[in-house]
């Protein structure tokens, strides 16, 4: 089993001649052949069961880029799952924590944001639970959420890095 304990980011490149068909509207790299994929696996995954749609984070237009906002470039699917999953998978501690609060709405946190008792910046909240008598009831995307910031990559909680994980690598992986 992989460390689950933080996400690092991995740059790949990747000949386009072997993109798969789902990956489509990528931006523009420098070179006519390959295009450069940001994944959350790391490189012993990625040679281990490849890249999947769930598994790309985003793009680079060169592979000698750093991985700063200014360079790179989010891919909506994996946003989208990130989003998807929060619906679908709410995290116990959260469930634990409305049934304690009179909050009418509960704020899903980037674990990169530096003090969660300060203002939290809009690219740090991922979404928000609406909350009533105590349940969560329904999940809200924040279409201000951010992967990469001046503060780093994404950080997900350890129940959303499970998630995630089960979601794209197969239960037989060993890595």
């Amino acid at each position: 089993m992989t460390n689950l304990d933080s996400i690092d980011l991995t740059v790949c490149q990747v000949e386009k001649a072997y993109l798969p068909a789902w990956l489509s509207d990528l931006p523009e790299s420098r070179s006519n052949n390959t295009i450069i994929v940001v994944t959350w696996l790391n490189p012993e995954v990625v040679s281990q069961i490849g890249l999947s749609k769930d598994s790309i984070c985003g793009f680079l237009a060169d592979a000698n880029e750093a991985v700063i906002p200014e360079q790179f470039t989010e891919y909506s699917n994996f946003v989208e799952a990130i989003h998807e999953i929060c619906k679908e998978n709410v995290d116990p501690q959260l469930i634990e924590f409305a049934s304690r609060t009179d909050e009418r709405s509960v704020a899903l946190i980037d674990q990169r944001s530096p003090d969660v008792d300060t203002e939290i910046p809009a690219e740090d909240i991922i979404g928000t639970y609406q909350t009533e008598n105590g349940l969560v009831q329904k999940y809200v995307p924040n279409p201000s959420y951010r992967l990469v910031t001046s503060r780093g990559c994404f950080q997900l909680t350890p129940w959303l890095r499970k998630c995630l994980w089960s979601l794209v690598v197969p239960a037989n992986c060993t890595q």
